[in-house]
């Protein structure tokens, strides 16, 4: 009796740990977690979705298995697409079609996340509350946001950051081949572009 006992034991402490995430959502003020850390989520929001570097972001594996999308944002978006402004409904509608976009990605899993606030209105404050609830990271492409949910003590990864800095340094001396595409604001000055956008201007190369 007492080798079951702990066998017993022993088993349900490894099996509470594994399923510590849903305990934790339907225990709110009880928390276990393993002795491992793991890497946290990233919970995104809709001004993610209507930037197109977030399917080239997603496509290269960093973010597989870790991104999650709440449903409220998706019920936000088919709101707006009923909208009088043409432009807030083209938004919309590039949302949605970069949500459906994600979910072909074979290897990137992503998930939708249920829970919502009714007594909140602003998506903002849903999704730090989302984030808090299931202990994720916000990544978003709103540079107030990031500010905002940073001075609450969130982790945030804005995808601005991230463009920046991965942008090639380029030191003096070194050779680049660009195609120069248009004449400079200054006379005989010519315009090119790197293969991020960073433009470059060439003093004496406008002809």
């Amino acid at each position: 009796k007492i080798a079951l006992f702990l066998f017993g034991t022993y088993l349900g402490s490894i099996m509470t740990l594994r399923s510590s995430d849903e305990l934790y959502v339907s225990i709110p003020f009880i928390k276990f977690s393993p002795s491992a850390q793991k890497k946290k989520d990233l919970l995104i929001d809709a001004s993610v979705l209507a930037d197109a570097r977030i399917f080239d972001l997603c496509s290269t594996g960093i973010l597989d298995k870790h991104l999650v999308i709440p449903r409220f944002i998706i019920k936000e978006l088919y709101a707006l697409t009923e909208s009088m402004e043409e432009a807030i409904k083209s938004r919309a509608r590039q949302c949605l079609e970069t949500i459906k976009q994600l979910e072909q990605l074979q290897n990137l899993e992503i998930r939708f996340n249920d829970t919502d606030f009714p007594e909140v209105k602003d998506i903002g404050s849903k999704i730090t509350r989302l984030a808090r609830l299931i202990d994720a990271n916000i990544l978003t492409a709103d540079i107030n946001r990031a500010q905002m949910s940073s001075i609450e003590g969130l982790q945030v990864v804005n995808i601005h950051s991230l463009s920046n800095a991965l942008k090639p340094l380029m030191e003096t001396g070194e050779l680049v081949r660009i195609k120069v595409q248009r004449h400079g604001k200054e006379p005989r000055q010519g315009v090119g572009y790197l293969d991020d956008g960073t433009m470059v201007v060439i003093n004496g190369g406008g002809n």
